[in-house]
């Protein structure tokens, strides 16, 4: 996508999405996991990440593919020399509070968790700049993902309701 794009346009109003330089990390603010992932490039971590041996928990690997840019996913790149595991993302087993009952749980939230993690770091995000004659009359902030398929449009649309 180019800085700016138009994605709709209803009589003199239109909506463009625009690549957000500011959008904040999605980890931050919330995220069920503890987690540190690190690479020379690259490092976050919750504040109260258990070490790896602490049987009170369940981990998991965190992948990245570096070349040029970054990429994460929950399975290995098939690249040996520029992917590896970027760090661990850990729940308290259900016998110790934790609130997913089955690994299963954990691993499919975890997934989705992770393919926002990689639209951000890749700079997928966005926001929608409504222009009336030229003159910004309204913006939305923080989509994070492809802007032809996230729930963007359906904000543009919902705006003109």
């Amino acid at each position: 996508m180019c800085e700016r794009e138009l994605v709709l346009e209803k009589g003199t109003v239109k909506a463009f999405a625009v690549i957000d330089q500011d959008s904040q990390n999605p980890w931050v603010d919330y995220t069920p996991f503890e987690y540190k992932l690190n690479s020379r490039n690259f490092y976050m971590a919750s504040e109260n990440m258990p070490e790896l041996d602490d049987t009170d928990y369940w981990f998991a690997p965190i992948y990245a593919y570096c070349h040029g840019g970054m990429t994460v996913s929950t399975t290995p790149f098939s690249c040996k020399w520029d992917s590896g595991i970027l760090g661990y993302v850990a729940v308290k087993r259900p016998s110790r509070g934790g609130e997913y009952k089955r690994r299963t749980e954990f691993y499919k939230e975890l997934t989705a968790y992770v393919e926002v993690l990689d639209a951000y770091i890749k700079g997928d995000c966005y926001g929608l700049v409504f222009e009336e004659d030229g003159e910004v009359i309204d913006s939305v902030w923080g989509f994070i993902g492809d802007h032809e398929t996230s729930v963007l449009l359906e904000q543009a649309t919902s705006h003109f309701s």
